[in-house]
């Protein structure tokens, strides 16, 4: 990872509130910091993508240190990619040749609910020819393996609007970090009715992954489990009689849910005019 933020300050890593059951795998963790420029050879749309897909190379730099040796299985994810128990142990006792694809599905706002299949993390046996770790993320992929996912992908799965806050202002996607997308009205409605944060269509409920295979049994994790989670509707422009209608297509805050790209509704002017390409 950058030892700095998007914005330029110093990255702090945290495991909050698992420091405590964490600290017994403390000898085990190595957590590699890499300041890598943008080169030419990286096909990325702009600089701010090429900033995230440097940093995976970033950490093949980082394990090369370490001096693995050749075919030592390299499991390979961002951190919102998540193996389940069961496809870890799967992956484990079926070990790639040279490399595959893993099956995933793209989660949110929690387990419970998916959409699309997620064909990003891979398995390979490594090797000192390996020159990207990008280079696997970029490969088209319709035979990803095993034939059942083994890994989730809940990229905005949180239960706090400030923590959905910090993610918009934080990734790649930097053309949303703004309103209405930070508003804390339109992140609580976007996770009440089960829809995309960046986009408003509906993630339907999935039994895929089910139990302890996604999470332990802790207070603290329930929310990542919950079908019925919601969020603090106290800090939006709702109240709970709103709930029965808030997902119905009248209260949409764009004209066009399904379109691109996206037109906000009159009534959520926060000025004279909203346009998505100023």
């Amino acid at each position: 990872m950058s030892p700095i933020t998007f914005t330029g300050l110093k990255n702090n890593i945290s495991f909050a509130p698992f420091e405590k059951e964490i600290f017994s795998y403390s000898k085990k963790l190595t957590i590699i910091n890499e300041t890598l420029n943008c080169p030419p050879e990286i096909n990325a749309p702009n600089e701010v993508w090429c900033r995230e897909f440097v940093q995976r190379n970033g950490l093949l730099k980082g394990l090369k240190k370490h001096n693995p040796a050749k075919g030592d299985i390299v499991f390979v994810s961002d951190i919102d990619e998540i193996p389940t128990r069961t496809g870890m142990k799967y992956i484990l006792s079926h070990p790639p040749k040279d490399y595959y694809i893993l099956n995933a599905l793209y989660m949110t706002p929690n387990f419970k609910f998916s959409r699309d299949p997620w064909y990003r993390s891979f398995v390979l046996r490594y090797n000192d020819k390996i020159e990207s770790f990008q280079y696997y993320r970029d490969v088209e992929n319709t035979h990803p393996f095993p034939h059942f996912p083994v890994v989730t992908h809940c990229s905005y799965c949180f239960n706090d609007i400030d923590l959905y806050k910090r993610k918009i202002n934080s990734f790649a996607h930097q053309e949303f970090n703004r309103y209405p997308w930070t508003n804390d009205s339109f992140i609580f409605r976007m996770h009440y009715c089960r829809h995309g944060l960046l986009w408003p269509s509906a993630h339907p409920p999935d039994e895929a992954f089910v139990g302890e295979d996604l999470v332990p049994n802790d207070e603290r994790l329930k929310f990542l489990i919950d079908p019925n989670f919601m969020l603090d509707i106290s800090r939006t422009i709702f109240t709970e009689k709103d709930l029965p209608t808030l997902c119905n297509a009248e209260n949409d805050w764009f004209e066009n849910a399904t379109e691109f790209p996206p037109v906000l509704k009159k009534k959520f002017y926060i000025g004279e005019k909203w346009d998505f390409y100023e």
